[in-house]
């Protein structure tokens, strides 16, 4: 495990998306199966990278009702 911290920048309003993120931020868009914020998560946790801030805005709230504080993907408490 590294000390290291991760920014991810998630508040993006996805306008070139159209339909798909209407109701949802990017972040939380499912490509097979999760969204594909999880995938970058789990890149990081598999790296050794525990300490993550999630910069989010468009439709915040749902990915922090999705991931909660982190504990259970793995990670440390995420601060968003």
């Amino acid at each position: 495990m590294t000390d290291m911290q991760v920014v991810i920048l998630a508040g993006g309003l996805a306008t070139r998306l159209g339909h798909v993120t209407k109701d949802r931020p990017k972040s939380l868009v499912r490509v097979q199966g999760k969204p594909f914020l999880e995938y970058q998560l789990d890149l990081l946790r598999r790296a050794g990278i525990r300490n993550i801030v999630l910069c989010v805005g468009h439709l915040g709230r749902q990915i922090e009702r999705y991931f909660g504080d982190g504990k259970e993907h793995g990670l440390d408490p995420l601060q968003l």
